[in-house]
């Protein structure tokens, strides 16, 4: 499994040289990072791109790509929007696909990380998938998910907020094969249903399944939910009612 030390910085206090103060070095697995920011963006209307949307002063999907980038992530954004890459500019990755179904931006996302860590001779141990229009999930929380997923990697570590699981997650990699079977507009809550979709074997070992195993509760038992500090981390943006809620707490 490889291994990543990361400056996890909690505080705001900085020395003169503009270090902070009370940052520390921590080790954790590798985990990959894909903003999904595909979307068509129907219900906010208007002909405009949500994602585009400035809060504080810069694009929504920014912000949200900031907060993860903080947290020592290196996050892509996987979009059909020629606007969005170029708003993530040399900032940020940018993967520029033209599939419409949801499941498309995940395995898209997905293919290229491997793809790049393997390159580089690494491997995942986890991806964190969310969606780019979350853009009040706080650092603290993006750290909890990653400190949980470290002591047990190989479970579902979920962000939510009355023990009730939202976005983002991160899967395991022995989920990654039946993340790349996704269709249509299935998004990785379609493995953690009741009635998922088959399991190849080495998922089913992962998660303390045995061979013959059929429609097991959960495509991964282990499913672990971690609370954010406050509810509204968990909102998206899919209206501009909602987009002014966001606007107004963020300020």
């Amino acid at each position: 499994m490889e291994i990543e030390a990361l400056k996890n910085i909690t505080g705001s206090g900085q020395d003169e040289s503009g270090v902070p103060q009370d940052s520390r070095v921590w080790y954790r697995p590798l985990v990959g990072c894909v903003v999904m920011a595909s979307g068509a963006s129907r219900r906010f209307g208007g002909g405009r791109n949500k994602l585009l949307e400035e809060i504080g002063g810069k694009a929504m999907v920014l912000r949200t790509a900031d907060v993860l980038s903080a947290a020592g992530l290196d996050p892509l954004i996987v979009t059909r929007s020629k606007d969005v890459c170029a708003a993530a500019g040399g900032t940020y990755g940018c993967l520029l696909h033209a599939e419409p179904e949801k499941s498309a931006t995940i395995r898209n996302g997905l293919s290229l990380l491997q793809e790049r860590y393997e390159k580089s001779g690494l491997s995942m141990a986890g991806c964190l998938f969310i969606p780019g229009d979350q853009p009040l999930v706080r650092n603290e929380s993006i750290c909890r998910i990653l400190a949980a997923f470290t002591a047990d990697p190989g479970a579902v570590v979920r962000l939510g907020y009355g023990g009730r699981g939202r976005s983002p997650v991160i899967f395991p990699a022995p989920m990654f094969p039946e993340l790349m079977k996704l269709t249509g507009e299935q998004g990785g809550s379609a493995l953690l249903a009741p009635s998922p979709i088959a399991l190849d074997l080495s998922a089913k070992r992962s998660c303390g399944l045995t061979e013959g195993t059929e429609k097991p509760p959960a495509v991964c038992s282990r499913i672990i939910v971690t609370e954010a500090e406050d509810a509204s981390e968990l909102m998206d943006a899919d209206t501009p009612e909602e987009l002014e809620k966001i606007r107004m707490i963020f300020r």
